[in-house]
């Protein structure tokens, strides 16, 4: 049974669809990286903006860099389930709010889907509307009706209960409707952790579900700044926390992914332009059955130099 929220990426080489198999659990397979990012450039654009009416926040910079670095990247919004990995519909970005800055004020998950198309706008747009929709005490989204449920059960049904869900999830079974409140179901998660001037981590990324990478925004601290000519003077700066599951995509794949992550946050009037739409289902399986075209050929062409090697060795 095809799953709700993507398809198998049966194009990928053989050694990284082995890697599942190799590294059975996604503990098994977190990396860890930092990205250092000067706050100069956002802080400047920001401003640059707010003169010319649009008032822009550092979380809106941070999360339209984000979906245009997807858009960009499309190996990055992957993911795996019963040692199978998939291309993913939709890029949904998933990320806690807290209704209140108090120790106890409720908290609640919220998601959020792109298609990588979006400029800094229309990202703010969004986030806005989300942040407007589930920041009041009293308000409930489908996630908390879908918590409030299962916790309401005795603590052995609920246990069954994940479990059964776990068992449809791994099957490719898990209703849409399920998948589409599940925090646990998106291309990244991310703590705004500057927000409440906390300084960034590495969060581990759950072994339930789809999410493949975890983004730890720290706080701005000041920090020291070398010059071209060698000089060195006082900046500030935060650091972003990243966890990723590695069994998707290469080193070099993601080393070149952070330093075009970097270079977007240092030039961030790059996010004003819309960027490329890159997902929805049809052009997801429209480039799947593409690749998997590429490689039949490339197959092929393995396979007919293989069979002239042996024809001439035959002939020695």
């Amino acid at each position: 049974m095809a799953r709700p929220d993507g398809k198998r990426a049966t194009y990928i080489d053989p050694v990284t669809q082995l890697m599942p198999y190799v590294m059975k659990k996604t503990y098994d397979a977190q990396n860890y990286a930092k990205l250092e990012v000067d706050s100069a450039p956002i802080e400047a654009f920001i401003a640059e903006q707010s003169a010319k009416g649009e008032e822009y926040s550092f979380n809106d910079v941070i999360l339209a860099s984000i979906v245009r670095l997807y858009s960009m990247r499309e190996e990055l919004n992957r993911f795996i389930v019963g040692k199978k990995i998939y291309d993913r519909y939709s890029m949904t970005v998933a990320f806690v709010i807290k209704k209140g800055l108090k120790e106890l004020g409720a908290e609640t998950i919220v998601k959020i889907d792109f298609d990588g198309s979006e400029s800094i706008k229309d990202v703010s747009r969004k986030l806005k509307e989300v942040i407007l929709a589930n920041n009041k005490d009293t308000g409930l989204n489908k996630l908390d009706l879908l918590m409030d449920k299962l916790t309401r059960c005795p603590t052995w049904i609920m246990s069954a209960a994940v479990g059964f869900l776990m068992g449809l999830d791994k099957h490719g079974l898990m209703p849409k409707k399920v998948v589409e409140a599940s925090p646990f179901h998106t291309s990244c998660f991310i703590t705004f952790l500057k927000s409440i001037k906390c300084d960034y981590i590495y969060h581990h990324i759950y072994d339930f579900g789809t999410v493949g990478m975890f983004f730890a925004i720290g706080k701005e601290k000041m920090t020291a700044k070398a010059t071209a000519d060698g000089d060195v003077h006082a900046g500030k700066g935060f650091t972003i926390g990243i966890t990723m599951d590695e069994r998707y995509m290469d080193g070099l794949y993601m080393a070149n992914t952070l330093r075009m992550w970097s270079s977007l946050l240092a030039h961030p009037q790059e996010l004003l332009k819309p960027g490329k739409k890159t997902y929805t289902k049809e052009l997801v399986l429209e480039r799947i059955k593409t690749k998997n075209k590429e490689k039949k050929a490339r197959l092929a062409e393995l396979r007919k130099q293989i069979k002239e090697e042996r024809k001439k060795k035959n002939k020695k």
